[in-house]
């Protein structure tokens, strides 16, 4: 898989699950078990991307890379 692959499968992607809880959008989770050591670390835009990664079918530790890093770690991997 090259780049564009990787950006093309993460924009058809479905978004992740998404709930207002006091005037703020939370993004909802089904692999906590996988990340909760990460959570601490992790903002709401990150668990965003983390979810719409493994949406996309990426498995944990890239869906985890691609949410603390974003797009610049990513393009690096397949430089």
């Amino acid at each position: 898989m090259d780049f564009d692959e990787f950006i093309t499968k993460i924009r058809n992607a479905e978004p992740p699950e998404v709930i207002n809880k006091d005037g703020k959008q939370l993004v909802v989770t089904h692999d906590y078990h996988m990340i909760k050591d990460n959570l601490k670390n992790m903002d709401n835009p990150q668990l965003y991307r983390y979810q719409l990664a493994r949406n996309a079918g990426f498995e944990h530790n890239m869906a985890l890379e691609y949410a603390l890093k974003g797009y610049k770690f990513i393009r690096k991997l397949f430089d």
